[in-house]
């Protein structure tokens, strides 16, 4: 008995091997290297390209870009929420390109200036501090051109850093805010030299117009102790949040979220998620009411390309269906209006003339 169970357990795993062979792999993304002449060195970005770029349903689109810091260590739950904010009929945000710059010195790069102590106090040493100005030359002169001239992208681009990356994500919107128009700061190191970002914030913020930007600050309830920078770092982005409210008349679209129950290590996702979420607020539409009444998509999309400065245009697919939901529901005149709009949005599109077609037959035209 006991030899028969152990040949139906080879023979199950030979079979389980067998198929598990015969499956595809999932891939999420590319991975490339770009040698980098500001820095100096080879630099590893990782590329996650959106579930709609290579299908030939629909005509061809740009999409914005997100370029995120630490990229091996949040590539994962970025492109996973971006995934499932921007899928199917409901979807709360665009599909988008993702772009993760990977470290090589992490401390050098994702700081604005230099800043060593020689290890004395609370606040760390970091000898090959200050090198942010040739890591950001490295993303604007560098690694942008090459993510535009290679894939299909428009112009609304994104950042997120968390931790020295949130610092790095503050001190490029306060002093070079039009590289990117939406900006996701994770818990960030305002306390970084003597506070160098919130004190550029006090200048910036009262002498500069940021009209079309978005900020999303995230902030971790860290536990406060005399042995690290904790107490600094609460104290620092509180300051720095304090200092948004006080110039409300500069144009920056800002929010602000304390996660009570989330520390310095686990608030990059959620603050991920509602980062996002909170850049394309109002994206979304009601689909069964936009169906009853096809001009609210209109006002919808007008209204979120207002809200952040950048024309965005209902995707095709969702406009497409839309017209076949009415068509199920018996609303052939609705349906109409969805595929003309398709027409007038994407005009090389054949998909868009197959189902005019197919709604002039269904109506005996």
């Amino acid at each position: 008995m006991n030899r028969l169970i152990l040949i139906t357990q080879f023979l199950l795993l030979f079979i389980f091997s067998q198929n598990a062979q015969a499956q595809e792999p999932i891939v999420i993304g590319e991975k490339y290297t770009i040698y980098s002449n500001a820095l100096r060195e080879e630099r590893a970005v990782w590329i996650y390209l959106p579930p709609d770029y290579d299908d030939t349903t629909y005509a061809p689109r740009k999409y914005p870009v997100m370029y995120f810091l630490d990229g091996d260590s949040h590539f994962h739950s970025l492109t996973g929420i971006q995934q499932f904010l921007s899928k199917g009929v409901y979807a709360s945000a665009p599909q988008m390109i993702m772009v993760g710059i990977l470290n090589t010195d992490r401390a050098r790069d994702l700081t604005p200036t230099h800043y060593y102590n020689e290890g004395k106090g609370p606040k760390h040493s970091f000898k090959t501090s200050g090198g942010g100005p040739n890591f950001m030359a490295f993303i604007e002169k560098e690694l942008m051109p090459v993510i535009e001239k290679k894939y299909r992208t428009n112009d609304y681009k994104l950042f997120a850093g968390h931790s020295f990356g949130g610092l790095t994500v503050l001190n490029t919107l306060l002093s070079n805010k039009d590289l990117f128009d939406a900006y996701i700061a994770i818990d960030p190191s305002v306390w970084w030299h003597d506070e160098y970002v919130l004190n550029l914030a006090k200048q910036k913020l009262q002498s500069e117009n940021f009209a079309g930007k978005s900020l999303y600050l995230a902030q971790a309830n860290n536990e406060i102790t005399e042995l690290d920078t904790t107490t600094y770092h609460q104290r620092a982005i509180m300051a720095f949040k304090y200092e948004l409210e006080k110039y409300p008349a500069n144009g920056l679209r800002w929010n602000y979220r304390y996660f009570e129950d989330e520390d310095h290590g686990s608030v990059p996702l959620p603050a991920e998620y509602y980062g996002l979420k909170y850049i394309y607020d109002g994206y979304q539409s009601e689909v069964k009411m936009v169906a009853e009444y096809p001009e609210m998509l209109t006002m919808n999309f007008r209204d979120i390309s207002s809200k952040l400065n950048y024309e965005i245009n209902p995707p095709e697919s969702l406009v497409d269906w839309l017209g076949d939901y009415c068509l199920k529901t018996n609303r052939p005149k609705n349906a109409k209006v969805f595929y003309q709009l398709n027409k007038e949005l994407y005009p090389d599109s054949p998909h868009v003339d197959i189902k005019l077609a197919e709604i002039e037959r269904s109506t005996g035209n």
